[in-house]
């Protein structure tokens, strides 16, 4: 099955990631010259990964729609987005107010990592690219 997703951010890159595992061929739409723009920014250049809590911890501290989260959350947690970038080689740290950064304070190890991984899995990526129109041809 051919799978495309529009975006090289963060939800982006590890969907990619996901679909190959499952046999897809991807292909990875980015309207910018590069991935992980605001990876690349957040938590001050950094990058805070997640947090360090179970749902009810994030219910009560950081989600606005705990609802709309919920199944979100079930599917693909904090402790599964840890695993999933040491599984890529990415060291982690906790900090203060329970949030985790990469361990060598730069975010763009985490851009580089998802990258590779992204070309070494055959994962198409088509830059400088805007999607305008969707044609859904069968479902």
């Amino acid at each position: 099955m051919n799978v495309v997703i529009i975006g090289g951010g963060a939800a982006g890159c590890i969907a990619a990631l996901t679909s190959v595992k499952q046999g897809h061929n991807v292909t990875l739409i980015e309207k910018n010259n590069e991935l992980g723009k605001k990876m690349k920014i957040t938590g001050k250049g950094r990058c805070n990964l997640t947090f360090n809590g179970d749902f009810d911890f994030f219910q009560k501290n950081i989600c606005v729609n705990s609802k709309f989260m919920y199944s979100s959350f079930n599917n693909f947690s904090n402790t599964d987005t840890l695993e999933f970038f040491n599984n890529l080689g990415i060291e982690t740290k906790l900090e203060r107010g329970n949030r985790f950064f990469l361990k060598s304070d730069n975010a763009s190890e985490l851009v580089n990592s998802l990258k590779k991984e992204l070309e070494k899995s055959n994962v198409k990526i088509m830059y400088n690219t805007s999607v305008e129109k969707i044609n859904l041809r069968s479902m």
